[in-house]
């Protein structure tokens, strides 16, 4: 799977440039349901339900 090879600064990368588009709060979650890339920062490295 393409999501076993997305490192933490991607993430990030992603929802930052994600967010510029958009104009919303972004978050990347991993398949354990870490969010590993957040807009905001206060998500990072918790469990997203």
């Amino acid at each position: 799977m393409i999501i076993n090879k997305i490192n933490l600064n991607l993430a990030q990368e992603i929802v930052n440039a994600v967010k510029e588009v958009v104009d919303k709060n972004i978050n990347f979650i991993d398949i354990n349901g870490i969010i590993i890339g957040s807009t905001d920062k206060s998500r990072l490295n918790t469990f997203h339900q």
